[in-house]
């Protein structure tokens, strides 16, 4: 059989290929991107958890020692002011977090947009691969058709030969 012809969209092809490529690359770095969001969230809510057993860890140690007579009210009042201080730390802190979520929103929202396009690619991709097959079926049954019309000619030829030899 002869050598196939060239792809008439091989070139289309191609583009499309590696646009999926850059598709999936895309979404894979989005995915990162979320998951280390997601890690920093978790983190700061950690930082929270120890803020909070910090502060109730100095309140109880505060009154213990008011309990026991070691504070006059001037400790005492300092003692509230830097409870009600780690109290605001604690508020700063959680209103990063609720920030946090919303930037967690954000890279959600940019990893699906990714993943749509690594999907639209992949089809893009899929939908030349079968037209690719449908071309490739196509040439090979024209090519057969052509050898099968040269051998009939060639056939009839010798036939005619031989017949007119006789």
């Amino acid at each position: 059989m002869a050598k196939l012809p060239d792809y008439p969209l091989k070139t289309l092809k191609e583009i499309k290929e590696r646009k999926k490529e850059e598709a999936e690359k895309a979404w894979s770095e989005a995915k990162k991107a979320r998951e280390a969001e997601e890690l920093k969230l978790k983190e700061m809510e950690e930082e929270l958890r120890r803020m909070i057993e910090r502060r109730e860890l100095k309140r109880r140690e505060y009154a213990d020692k008011q309990m026991r007579g070691e504070h006059n009210a001037q400790l005492a009042m300092s003692a509230n002011t830097f409870i009600e201080r780690l109290k605001e730390e604690e508020e700063l802190q959680k209103e990063r977090i609720e920030q946090q979520k919303v930037v967690i929103e954000e890279k959600k929202e940019a990893e699906k947009a990714a993943m749509d396009a690594m999907v639209q690619a992949t089809q893009d991709v899929k939908a030349l691969e079968k037209h690719y097959e449908k071309w490739i079926a196509e040439v090979k049954r024209e090519m057969q058709l052509k050898e099968e019309d040269q051998l009939d000619d060639l056939a009839q030829t010798i036939f005619e030969r031989n017949r007119s030899g006789q």
